[in-house]
């Protein structure tokens, strides 16, 4: 998956969760930073983080 699309499907995800970025990073395990860049596609997440991120919101492939 391209960067852009992660991103992009993570803050669709937070949204449709109804959760801040302040939150969600916090639930996570990750800097509100850290998301706010996975979410606006100037940082790719480590495998570790998007498997972090694919537990908090239940998606697996």
């Amino acid at each position: 998956m391209e960067n852009r699309k992660i991103g992009y499907a993570v803050k669709r995800l937070r949204l449709k969760k109804k959760k801040t970025v302040e939150d969600a990073a916090k639930e996570i395990g990750i800097s509100q930073s850290y998301l706010s860049r996975i979410e606006n596609n100037t940082q790719t997440p480590s495998v570790k983080v998007i498997n972090q991120i694919a537990d908090y919101f239940d998606v697996h492939s």
